[in-house]
């Protein structure tokens, strides 16, 4: 008889989309399973591994476990991606910038600066 996790593993695999996967996550961490939550959101980064919000279930999850420097390295990789996507916050300034909403459009370029100090032009 298959146990526990190969049932949750085979629903995981079924599964086609991250974010009903995340919601799977979610539910087995409710009922405490850390470990199968663990499991499944490796299985998950295994398909989908640019996939944020699991990955950042799973740091918290490492984190609720004890697990600091799993955790560590799963912030790291997350904020790899952050990191990457910053880019979006210059864009959406510019956005703002021409619709003539001046305050918005500064925010946005703070944030983007945040992750890029070293712009130049953006400062």
């Amino acid at each position: 008889m298959a146990g526990l996790d190969d049932i949750y593993d085979e629903v995981i695999d079924k599964i086609a989309t991250p974010k009903a996967r995340l919601l799977l996550v979610e539910t087995l961490k409710k009922e405490g399973k850390l470990q199968t939550v663990i499991h499944a959101c490796k299985k998950v980064l295994e398909v989908f591994p640019d996939d944020i919000g699991i990955r950042r279930f799973l740091a918290e999850t490492y984190f609720e476990d004890g697990s600091l420097d799993l955790a560590e390295l799963e912030l790291e990789k997350i904020a790899k991606e952050i990191n990457k996507l910053s880019y979006i916050y210059k864009l959406q300034s510019e956005v703002f910038r021409r619709q003539n909403r001046i305050e918005d459009a500064v925010q946005s370029l703070q944030l983007y600066l945040t992750h890029n100090e070293r712009d130049q032009k953006a400062a």
